[in-house]
């Protein structure tokens, strides 16, 4: 457990943790944990990246990278 990063370790310790799953992938699983904290951040990208513990621009590649940019900022425009 000493190489698993500590928001992972964390997060098992929750009620609201990602269930691991033997049959998802890092990406899968990586994809999951950008979508539950954008939900519990409300959609603020910056405090669900601190939550995250990576940079915006992170954040901002790995939405892309999951197709997930102009999703989520379709459904924050909705929101208004």
């Amino acid at each position: 457990m000493k190489d698993v990063p500590i928001q992972v370790r964390d997060a098992t310790s929750g009620g609201s943790a990602i269930k691991a799953d033997a049959e998802l992938t890092v990406d899968e699983m990586e994809k999951r944990m950008v979508i539950q904290a954008l939900e519990k951040t409300g959609g603020n990208r910056t405090k669900a990246a601190e939550k995250l513990g990576i940079s915006r621009r992170t954040l901002h590649r790995k939405l892309n990278q999951y197709g997930l940019g102009k999703e989520t900022q379709a459904g924050k425009e909705e929101q208004s």
